[in-house]
């Protein structure tokens, strides 16, 4: 319990810096939703749905296993992927570390053997509208 708590407070210092980050050079206000997907039946998830006001993300990935996560919305295997997530690390997708923000779709799956209780916390930051 004292490792997640650890991982929240680094998780949330993040997203603080980030959304001042965006929001002095987006000129507007920004938003956040933290969203929890479960491992399911280890069929790939939907970890995000295309959202044209996404200015940056962060997955943590809370499971002993590897999540693997692709810029697509409707594949991704331990094959194909765009980005691999270590047991609980977390990936920083923002304007900085890939140049323009993904709007599209993201999915994700964990490899083979990943607990039940695997889960991805999924912070979308996102422009609020006019």
């Amino acid at each position: 319990m004292d490792r997640l708590f650890e991982i929240i407070c680094v998780l949330i210092e993040k997203i603080e810096d980030l959304v001042g980050q965006i929001a002095r050079s987006q000129n507007g206000r920004v938003n956040s939703v933290i969203s929890p997907t479960g491992i399911g039946d280890g069929s790939p998830q939907r970890l995000a749905a295309r959202n044209d006001r996404r200015v940056g993300m962060i997955i943590h990935n809370n499971s002993a296993a590897i999540l693997y996560i692709a810029l697509a919305s409707d594949r991704v295997d331990e094959s194909y992927y765009s980005f691999a997530i270590q047991p609980q690390e977390h990936l920083l997708l923002d304007q900085e570390s890939i140049k323009e923000t993904y709007k599209e779709a993201i999915m994700g799956v964990w490899a083979e053997g990943a607990p039940a209780t695997s889960v991805a916390m999924v912070t979308e930051l996102f422009k609020e509208e006019a």
